[in-house]
């Protein structure tokens, strides 16, 4: 599986060619973020590889791998965005669980 990313070039079209991308990158962050135009390294986007892709990291999260995953978290650690401590996930039965699964796996 090859990643397959495109961008919008000024024309309004889009490019899933590499270099095209490249550039497109370097305009932006150059002239748009930096306030200039940055040169980019043409050996460096003839040496670009393809990446595969790891399927298994959109697969949705499993109970099993939910659980296995609050087994080996620590406890008394800093509460996370939700302030919720791991504690209490780890006291939630199997139905509550699935709950939280749907939440961890809405975006998948």
């Amino acid at each position: 599986n090859k990643i397959h990313q495109t961008q919008k070039k000024r024309r309004g079209t889009f490019t899933d060619i590499p270099e095209e991308q490249v550039k497109i990158q370097s305009d932006f962050f150059g002239k748009e973020i930096f306030g200039r135009k940055a040169p980019y390294d043409e050996d460096a986007i003839n040496d670009l590889k393809e990446i595969k892709s790891n399927d298994s990291i959109v697969d949705p999260i499993s109970l099993a791998e939910l659980k296995e995953a609050l087994k080996k978290a620590k406890n008394r650690k800093s509460l996370g965005g939700n302030n919720i401590p791991i504690e209490l996930y780890k006291q939630l039965d199997d139905e509550n669980l699935e709950h939280v699964l749907q939440i961890l796996n809405r975006n998948k």
